[in-house]
């Protein structure tokens, strides 16, 4: 069975009432974007607090997606955009460089890497392609491509939801 789309919401100022949340979740949200610049680390994570605890409430499933301020993670230089499809299978690779599916540059710092876990999800490009890990190493991990919608290219931004 196909993973469903995300259909996300950005949470600034306006979305802190509960039952505004619960709305958003009966409404078919199931990804909440809390932007870092609006919010201090003690209060961003009560805020995902509640928003698991709402969602859990009702039977429903999402995601929170801490969109951090200042540098981003990104793919690093490819020879050329990489098609993929659902269900390949891709290896990124701790390093500035890479050639393809097999090749992906993810040049993240060691203390990060070593902070992703199997079976946790890795968005590219806003969510254009959406991976699972599947296999960890100390220089390269192997992730299910779930869904997809776009090639991965240079600079392509990486989120670790």
């Amino acid at each position: 069975m196909p993973t469903p789309p995300k259909v996300a919401v950005s949470v600034g100022g306006a979305i802190l009432d509960e039952g505004l949340i619960m709305a958003v979740i009966l409404g078919g949200v199931n990804m909440f974007r809390i932007q870092q610049a609006k919010f201090s680390k003690e209060q961003s994570l009560a805020y995902a607090k509640k928003v698991k605890e709402i969602a859990h409430e009702r039977g429903r499933q999402v995601e929170v997606l801490f969109d951090y301020s200042g540098e981003r993670e990104r793919i690093g230089t490819l020879d050329k955009d990489v098609p993929v499809q659902s269900g390949d299978i891709v290896r990124f690779i701790r390093a500035e460089k890479g050639s393809g599916k097999d090749n992906l540059p993810l040049p993240i710092s060691e203390e990060a890497w070593k902070q992703l876990k199997v079976d946790q999800r890795i968005y590219i490009a806003d969510g254009a392609v959406q991976t699972r890990i599947r296999d960890i190493g100390a220089k390269d991990l192997s992730a299910v491509v779930e869904v997809v919608s776009a090639p991965i290219k240079t600079d392509d931004d990486v989120n670790f939801p």
